[in-house]
């Protein structure tokens, strides 16, 4: 049975690219949860599947699929955190404007960091064709989106990877003070 399911998942990652295989899988997978312990004692818990609630201020392209989603228990390090993959037939520039113009008309502040510090191969064997990054100030939240090549023989789908986070002011002074401490001095800050 094992074999078989392989065989299957393989076939599908071939012919219809791995963003439909990781959507077969996670709908056999369905819900799961897990708890983390940090190394100062706290815990942290993780909630996977395709069926959990998404944040109404992140949008979707239009013919969308949700291959997977995750969604941290609110912790001392973020109110709200979560992440997910969702699937689209449309071309890198089509994603890269679409998100830019939706988050933006929300109130972000959008960055186009292309490949970041990748060099063009790099990010060709890794198959990243660019990220975002945006910051609300005004409630906190960050948005980081991944944009991966297209693959698949047929299909050729391009899988979206997308996190966010949501930190108090607390939570967030916090974080830019241990930032700031860990690095020996004031970092570039490209969200100022």
């Amino acid at each position: 049975m094992a074999r078989l399911l392989f065989g299957l998942l393989l076939v599908i990652g071939l012919v219809a690219g791995s963003p439909y295989a990781a959507l077969a899988l996670s709908s056999i997978m369905g819900t799961s949860s897990s708890t983390f312990v940090d190394f100062d004692g706290s815990q942290q818990t993780l909630t996977m599947g395709r069926n959990l609630p998404q944040p109404d201020w992140l949008p979707d392209p239009q013919k969308s699929l949700l291959v997977k989603a995750s969604h941290w228990a609110p912790s001392v390090r973020a109110l709200e955190a979560g992440g997910k993959e969702i699937l689209v037939h449309a071309d890198a520039a089509y994603v890269r404007e679409f998100y830019t113009r939706e988050l933006a008309q929300r109130g972000f502040k959008v960055f186009d960091e292309g490949i970041g510090p990748l060099n063009p191969g790099a990010a060709a064997l890794l198959a990243i064709e660019g990220t975002l990054q945006a910051e609300r100030p005004e409630t906190g939240h960050e948005v980081s989106i991944h944009i991966r090549s297209p693959d698949g023989l047929i299909l050729r789908p391009r899988l979206i990877q997308i996190t966010w986070t949501q930190h108090s002011p607390e939570q967030k002074a916090a974080r830019d003070a241990l930032r700031k401490g860990t690095r020996g001095g004031s970092a570039p800050n490209r969200f100022q």
